[in-house]
């Protein structure tokens, strides 16, 4: 759940909307096409087009077999894929053919690490942890399955390797070449340079894992880092640059072993830009998303409580749709699914009532204090929600209703600030139509400390304001 204008309201849900292949494969890249009206899919070594009309079929093959890809399109019908190692070139007029690229300094002196469209140019990060690590390349169409370099660069700040380089949103000619402990800010002039490096500023401040750059319309986020300080989130604006990680994240980010299994993305939910940041090896098993809205962090889940399970996402046929990191599916979210749903086919006939699972959904307030420490009663916990609207309860449903279902609030409360939590205690909702809102509980005794656990237990959406604890 996430919090505007003062209410706590639900994150998107998701249902299973395009199966690639069976099995546990993830899927590896998305990528909408603008001027194709396509998507393109990597599982796999295979890559998938997707129609209009969501019929998958595939379209070629990569070397690689697992790791993030990188897609981005030029405005010749080309669409590059960037695996880490290699680059490809789908052509989606000419049918089934991706082509790996060979020809300049791919191979040799290039490593492609990253890909974006810039002006007429295909820009790519270098994964060379050589001397020639330091140099990043314009590629420009040569043929309608080949690109070819046309210039190279340099990052020169510090001595550093050019990972990635990425648009800046809102900035027509302005490019963020980064670095692994520095980031330059690169201008298209034309001419035969192309670029030019902003001689004046830089940020200090490197990238970690490519894979959690990310870009909305007005920012570019990242996970960042230099030589001399640990993981942190920056955010790259037209107003400059902030770091948004707070210290409790900050330290939570330096926990992390394995951060080259992450990812982010940007998304707007009704009106709410998110940046999620994904941690995907188990060892992590974390997912944050930042609201800019209200500049808070909350944690996102599977229905395990597992890290959540979004790579990249894509709006397409007025669908919200992501690529699962858990398999080679295709996912549908956004607020009105209030689910978790892993049904593919909507036919009742073969809809499974066990696929479809409770959002877990959690809040744990701030702890309650007086000033000087000194102990009070806490009498009674009161606050306000949307109830009598879940259609659920009265047994109406899509296939077979769950059994005894009824939506419920349970309240635990620690008084030793979270380490250890009384056992719950439930407050069941209303039934369609019955809207009292007011739900209470009561002798939570003598603390001088007190947090309370919300935990909000339904298949159906919940809308729930402040609440107020009596203490004398």
């Amino acid at each position: 759940m996430f919090i505007s204008e003062d209410w706590l309201v639900n994150f998107a849900g998701f249902k299973k909307f395009i199966k690639l292949i069976d099995g546990s494969t993830p899927c590896r890249g998305l990528f909408r096409s603008v001027r194709g009206n396509l998507l393109v899919a990597v599982v796999g070594v295979n890559v998938y087009k997707i129609d209009s009309l969501y019929n998958a079929n595939i379209v070629g093959s990569i070397e690689t077999a697992d790791g993030e890809v990188f897609m981005d399109e030029n405005l010749n019908g080309q669409i590059c894929i960037v695996d880490g190692i290699s680059s490809y070139i789908y052509t989606y007029d000419l049918g089934a053919s991706v082509v790996k690229q060979t020809g300049g300094p791919l191979a040799a002196v290039l490593v492609p690490n990253y890909v974006t469209f810039h002006n007429t140019f295909f820009l790519f990060g270098n994964a060379n942890i050589t001397g020639n690590g330091a140099r990043w390349y314009a590629y420009v169409y040569d043929t309608p399955t080949t690109i070819v370099a046309q210039t190279d660069f340099a990052l020169s700040t510090k001595p550093d390797t050019a990972v990635a380089v990425k648009r800046l949103p809102g900035q027509a000619n302005n490019v963020l070449v980064f670095g692994t402990t520095v980031t330059e800010i690169w201008t298209n002039v034309g001419g035969l340079q192309n670029y030019r490096r902003n001689s004046s500023v830089n940020i200090d401040y490197g990238c970690l894992s490519v894979s959690t750059i990310a870009s909305s319309d007005q920012y570019t986020a990242w996970l960042a880092v230099n030589e001399d300080n640990k993981p942190c989130i920056m955010v790259y604006s037209g107003e400059g640059v902030a770091r948004i990680s707070t210290d409790g994240i900050d330290y939570l980010l330096s926990t992390i072993t394995n951060p080259a299994k992450s990812t982010a993305l940007f998304y707007r939910q009704d009106g709410h830009l998110f940046y999620q940041l994904t941690f995907f090896d188990m060892e992590d098993n974390l997912t944050l998303a930042y609201d800019f809205n209200t500049q808070r962090f909350f944690n996102l889940s599977d229905y395990n409580n597992d890290f959540h399970p979004a790579r990249a996402i894509v709006y397409f046929n007025n669908k919200l749709l992501f690529a699962s990191l858990k398999n080679s599916c295709i996912y549908e979210c956004g607020t009105d699914i209030t689910v978790y749903n892993e049904n593919l086919t909507p036919k009742v006939a073969d809809f499974d009532p066990e696929l479809v699972h409770m959002i877990p959904r959690v809040r744990i307030t701030e702890s309650i204090r007086r000033p000087d420490s000194s102990r009070f009663v806490a009498n009674t916990f009161t606050f306000t929600m949307a109830q009598g609207d879940d259609p659920l309860v009265t047994g109406i449903s899509l296939a077979q209703p769950p059994i005894n279902y009824c939506p419920r609030v349970d309240v635990a409360i620690s008084k030793d600030s979270g380490i250890t939590w009384s056992s719950n205690v439930t407050r069941t909702l209303n039934p369609i139509g019955k809207r009292q809102n007011i739900i209470n509980y009561n002798n939570m005794g003598v603390c001088n400390d007190l947090t309370i656990k919300l935990s909000f237990l339904g298949l159906g959406s919940f809308v729930v304001t402040d609440g107020f604890v009596e203490v004398y």
